[in-house]
C-alpha cells in the first residue's frame, strides 16, 4: 500500500463506522441475541468497547512504526514471515465477511424485494460493483465512507425511533440476560465482529495526522457498538427475545412497521438502496485492503494484481452455504476467524513491539 499521506483520522473513522455499521442489517446482528437474549443490547456494546480497546492498543504499536500499516509492521517485527501471516489472517477475516454480506444481501434483496429475480443476478450486479470499486484509490473509498457515514448513522436511528410506538421496555427485562458474569464471557468472543475495523489498522499509514489516530481507532469500535444497542435493544422491545431470536433481517422487518399516515407506508423499499449502497460500499473497501495486505507483503507494487483471484474466492465463499438459513450460521460460525485475525494476531504484534521497546532494544528485526 502506498505510504503516501491522503486523509485526516478522523475521516478513517469516520469510513470504519460505516464499515462497521453496514453489518446492521445483517443477520450478523443475531448474534448478540443469541449471546445475550433480553440483554443483547448490553453483550454489543461490551464487544465494542473491547474492540475499542484493542484498536487503541494495536495503534498505539503503529505509531512505533511511522508510515506503516499493519503489514508492515508485522515485516518490522518478524521479517517477512511476518508480513505474509500478518496479510494471509487480514485477508482472510476480510473476504470472510465481504462474502456473506454479499450473499445476505442478495437473500434479502430477493426473498423481500424482487422475488421472481433469480439469486446469481443479485449476487453478480452486487460483486460487479464492489470489485470496481475495490479497485479506487483507497483516498476516494475513504472519503466516500466520509460522506455516507451520516447518511447510515441517521438512517439506523430514524428505524429505532420511528417504531418506539411498537416497543415495550419490560421487554428488555431481566435487563442482564444469562446474567452479568455470562453476558461479560461471552461478549469477548462477539468482539470477532467488529473485525471488519481491521480496515483502519491496515490504512494507518496513510492518515496525515498519526497523532490523533489512536482516538479515531478506538472511536470506530465504540461508535458502532452504541448504534447496535440502540438496535438491537429496539429489536428486543418490538418482537421480545423469544421472537426476535428467528428473525433474519432485524432492521428490514423492523422498517416495514413504519407508518405514517396514509401516504407514508411500507417504505422499507428506501433502507433496501440504503442497504444495497452500504453492502457495495463495505465489500470495496475490505476487498480493497485484503488485497493491499497480500499486495504490500508479497511486494507487487499493486494491490490491483490480487483483486480478481480475491474477488473468485469470495464468490466461492459466499456461495458455500445452501440456503438462507445455512448462510446464517455459518456467518457466525466464522466469528473465531474474526477474533484470531483482528484482534488476536495484531494486538500479539503490538505487545511484541512494547516488549522490544521496553528492553531498550530497536523495533527493527
Amino acid at each position: 500500500m502506498p505510504q503516501k499521506r491522503a486523509f485526516g483520522s478522523s475521516s478513517l473513522a469516520m469510513a470504519g463506522c460505516t464499515v462497521l455499521l453496514s453489518q446492521a442489517f445483517h443477520p450478523i446482528m443475531l448474534a448478540p441475541v443469541w449471546a445475550g437474549e433480553t440483554g443483547a443490547w448490553l453483550v454489543a456494546l461490551l464487544a465494542g468497547l473491547w474492540a475499542s480497546l484493542a484498536f487503541w492498543l494495536v495503534t498505539i504499536g503503529l505509531r512505533k512504526v511511522p508510515g506503516k500499516s499493519l503489514v508492515g509492521m508485522g515485516r518490522t517485527l518478524l521479517g517477512r514471515p511476518g508480513a505474509i501471516i500478518t496479510s494471509l489472517l487480514v485477508a482472510s477475516a476480510l473476504i470472510y465477511h465481504a462474502a456473506f454480506a454479499l450473499r445476505e444481501t442478495a437473500e434479502m434483496a430477493v426473498s423481500s424485494v424482487y422475488p421472481l429475480t433469480p439469486q446469481t443476478f443479485a449476487v453478480v450486479a452486487l460483486l460487479v460493483a464492489k470489485t470496481a470499486g475495490a479497485y479506487a484509490d483507497l483516498n476516494g473509498l475513504v472519503r466516500l465512507g466520509r460522506l455516507f457515514f451520516p447518511v447510515l448513522v441517521v438512517s439506523i436511528l430514524f428505524i429505532v425511533f420511528a417504531v418506539t410506538g411498537w416497543g415495550e421496555l419490560r421487554n428488555l427485562l431481566p435487563v442482564w440476560g444469562p446474567g452479568p458474569a455470562a453476558l461479560l464471557g461471552r461478549s469477548f468472543p462477539l468482539t470477532a465482529m467488529y473485525a471488519p475495523g481491521l480496515f483502519v489498522l491496515m490504512a494507518a499509514g496513510r492518515v496525515q495526522d498519526r497523532k490523533g489516530l489512536w482516538q479515531s481507532a478506538a472511536a470506530v469500535g465504540l461508535g458502532a457498538g452504541i448504534i447496535y444497542a440502540l438496535g438491537l435493544a429496539m429489536v428486543i422491545m418490538t418482537y421480545t427475545f423469544p421472537l426476535s431470536n428467528s428473525i433474519s433481517f432485524p432492521l428490514h422487518e423492523m422498517a416495514r412497521l413504519i407508518l405514517g399516515g396514509r401516504f407514508f407506508q411500507r417504505v422499507e423499499g428506501i433502507w433496501v438502496l440504503i442497504w444495497v449502497f452500504a453492502t457495495v460500499l463495505h465489500g470495496a473497501l475490505l476487498l480493497h485492503v485484503a488485497a493491499a495486505a497480500i499486495g504490500e507483503a508479497f511486494d507487487m507494487g499493486t494491490h490491483r494484481t490480487v483483486i480478481l483471484p480475491l474477488v473468485a474466492m469470495l464468490l466461492t465463499v459466499a456461495y458455500i452455504p445452501k440456503d438462507q438459513g445455512q448462510t446464517i450460521t455459518s456467518h457466525a460460525a466464522g466469528l473465531p476467524l474474526g477474533l484470531v485475525a483482528g484482534f488476536g494476531w495484531p494486538l500479539l504484534l503490538a505487545l511484541l513491539a512494547a516488549w522490544r521497546l521496553k528492553r531498550g532494544r530497536s523495533v527493527e528485526t
